[in-house]
C-alpha cells in the first residue's frame, strides 16, 4: 500500500457514545465527513511532526489503514433498472488532486466509470439517490449540506432545499415526492424532523421528528429516532392516518441506528448500529414487522449500505481501506465490487468521457 493511502481520521481515541446524536443533533458520522476535505491539509501537518520526532524504524504505522476510519468512496446506491451504481469519491488522500473527488456513476454492464458531477471538495455530492425510471438523481451536497438533483448525465442541475441542514434524501416510488432529515438549530420557523417535498422542491411539509427515512411505499416510510433521552427505535409511519408504528427498539449496547435502507422485495431492512463499546459501523437486517434482526457484519468496520434491486445483494462501504463491497443478505460470500488487481480497466476508457480514474476509489 503507497504512503498516500494514510488514513486521516484516527477514532481509536474517540470516546463511547450514548448516541449517534450528539447534544447538537448532528450525528458525528455526518460532521467527520462534512469537514473531510480540510483533513489533508490537517493530515500533512501531522506526518511532518512524525517524521520530525520518531525514530526510522519499520513499525508500519500510518501505512495500514487503522479499523473504522476511512472512506475513500461512500454512499453506493444501485440503479432500480440494474444498469448503474452511483457513489461519491472524498479527498482523504493528500495525494489526490482536488478536483478528483465527486460523484461518478459505475456502469455494470461494461465496469467503465466516470465522474459526473463535483469539481469542489468542499461541495461534494453525498447521499445519492435515483429515481424511479432510472434517469435522474438525488443527494445532497457536503459543507452546505443542501439537496440537489441532476439527471444521470449530471446536468439539469437544480437546488431543492436552501435553509438548515438537509440529509439522506431518498425518492418517492412513484417518483413524484422525495424525503428526507431536516435539521436547524434553535429556530422559532422551523422545526427539525422529517420532511416531504415535490420532485421539484416545492410544498415541504413536516411530518415527525426522526432521520434517515426510507420510502417503503407511497403511503409509508421507516425512520429511526436517535436524539438523547428520546424513545430510541426504528419506526413506520403511515403517510395517510399520520400515525407512527414501532419496528423495533434499539438494543441496549447500540449508540444509534442510522442509514436505513430497504429491500424493495423481501420487505428487509439493513442498517448501520454503532455500538457503545467500539464506536464502529455494524450491519443490521430486520423485517418490517420486527421479527428475524439479525446482525450480519459482527466485526464492525462496514458503512452506508444498500440493496441490489432483486434484493439478492447488499452494497457496503469497508472503512478498512474505503472501498466499495458486495455481500449476500445474511452477510456471507462478501467480495469488492472490483478486483483492482485483476480488472484489467484500459486507461482513458469511461462511459461519458469525464473524470476517469484508473480504478475506482484509488488514485495512483
Amino acid at each position: 500500500m503507497i504512503m498516500g493511502e494514510i488514513v486521516f481520521e484516527n477514532r481509536v481515541a474517540e470516546e463511547k457514545r450514548g448516541s449517534s446524536f450528539p447534544q447538537d443533533g448532528i450525528s458525528t458520522r455526518e460532521e467527520r465527513k462534512r469537514l473531510a476535505p480540510f483533513s489533508g491539509i490537517l493530515i500533512v501537518i501531522c506526518f511532518v511532526i512524525l517524521l520530525s520526532c520518531c525514530e526510522e524504524e519499520e513499525t508500519g504505522y500510518g501505512i495500514e489503514p487503522p479499523t473504522g476510519s476511512r472512506h475513500d468512496c461512500d454512499y453506493p446506491a444501485w440503479s432500480p433498472k440494474d444498469d448503474y451504481i452511483a457513489y461519491s469519491y472524498l479527498l482523504f488522500n493528500p495525494e489526490v488532486p482536488e478536483d478528483t473527488v465527486g460523484l461518478y456513476l459505475f456502469d455494470l454492464s461494461d465496469s467503465t466509470y466516470a465522474k459526473i458531477l463535483g469539481d469542489n471538495p468542499l461541495y461534494v455530492p453525498l447521499n445519492p439517490d435515483f429515481s424511479p425510471d432510472g434517469k435522474w438523481l438525488v443527494f445532497r451536497k457536503n459543507s452546505i449540506e443542501q439537496i440537489w438533483k441532476s439527471t444521470i448525465m449530471g446536468d439539469s442541475l437544480q437546488q431543492l432545499t436552501f435553509g438548515g441542514k438537509n440529509f439522506s434524501p431518498d425518492w418517492s416510488p412513484d417518483g413524484e415526492k422525495i424525503i428526507y432529515f431536516h435539521y436547524v438549530i434553535k429556530s422559532p420557523e422551523d422545526s427539525s424532523g422529517i420532511y416531504i417535498m415535490n420532485k421539484e422542491g416545492t410544498n415541504k411539509e413536516w411530518f415527525v421528528y426522526g432521520r434517515s427515512p426510507v420510502w417503503i411505499d407511497n403511503d409509508n416510510f421507516v425512520y429511526s429516532r436517535s436524539m438523547i433521552n428520546e424513545d430510541m427505535a426504528i419506526y413506520r409511519y403511515d403517510l395517510k392516518s399520520r400515525q407512527r408504528e414501532k419496528i423495533i427498539d434499539y438494543e441496549e449496547d447500540w449508540g444509534g441506528a442510522e442509514s436505513l435502507a430497504l429491500s424493495r422485495t423481501a420487505s428487509r431492512l439493513v442498517f448501520v448500529v454503532n455500538d457503545n463499546d467500539d464506536a464502529l459501523g455494524h450491519l443490521w437486517t430486520v423485517n418490517l414487522d420486527g421479527t428475524d434482526l439479525t446482525e450480519i457484519t459482527p466485526e464492525g468496520g462496514a458503512d452506508s449500505p444498500a440493496w441490489s434491486p432483486d434484493g439478492s445483494t447488499i452494497l457496503y462501504v469497508s472503512m478498512n481501506d474505503g472501498q466499495i463491497y458486495l455481500m449476500d443478505p445474511d452477510g456471507s460470500n462478501r467480495r469488492p465490487l472490483i478486483n483492482s488487481e485483476e480488472s484489467g480497466y484500459e486507461s482513458g476508457r469511461n462511459i461519458m468521457g469525464v473524470g476517469l480514474r484508473e480504478r475506482p476509489c484509488t488514485y495512483q
